[in-house]
């Protein structure tokens, strides 16, 4: 598991580079809507189709299938064309951090999301609701929905579609958490 989890770490920023280099800038929007997409299908149907190897071929079996579907998906990254960076390469260490922080000093659009976000995740997040919500929504209709329309995101100002979000996720917050049933998060 602990293996698992630091390849996980170092392989997702990585696979989530691909995108943005492979595609021209006006099929970004869609490309990216369909890599999260594929990500949410593949949490949602994954652990079905998983039950469903295990109760066919067992757990040795599950593992086989594993191992198979690793070496496709090693087998497409393989075929990429080579990445190359782009712009100067960030320093290491404590002057990689300060590089971070001017770059925020000297972006407002940046900084405010960021600020955003934090503020929403921190003061807002019912992260012990996410269970009960995804009961109440029939399991995956608002990540779904959330996934079918992010590629009109590029319609919108950033400044403005963040504002909405952050009112949006502001004004559900309160009302999931009070439940007809009695339950309160």
């Amino acid at each position: 598991m602990v293996a698992h989890a630091c390849l996980a770490a170092v392989g997702g920023p990585a696979s989530r580079t691909f995108v943005p280099h492979l595609l021209p800038k006006d099929q970004l929007a869609a490309g990216l809507a369909l890599n999260r997409i594929a990500s949410q299908a593949t949490m949602l149907v994954g652990p079905a189709l998983g039950g469903l190897v295990v109760g066919a071929l067992g757990v040795a079996g599950c593992y086989l299938v594993d191992a198979l579907t690793f070496v496709v998906a090693l087998y497409g990254v393989l075929g990429l064309p080579p990445i190359t960076p782009v712009g100067e390469p960030a320093r290491p260490g404590l002057r990689g951090v300060l590089d971070g922080l001017v770059f925020l000093a000297r972006t407002p659009v940046v900084r405010g999301a960021l600020i955003t976000d934090l503020a929403t995740t921190v003061l807002s997040m019912p992260v012990s609701l996410f269970p009960l919500i995804n009961a109440d929504l029939g399991n995956v209709r608002g990540g779904l929905v959330a996934d079918a329309t992010s590629g009109m995101t590029a319609l919108v100002s950033g400044g403005l579609l963040c504002l909405g979000a952050v009112a949006v996720v502001g004004a559900a917050t309160p009302a999931l958490r009070r439940r007809p049933s009695g339950i309160v998060g």
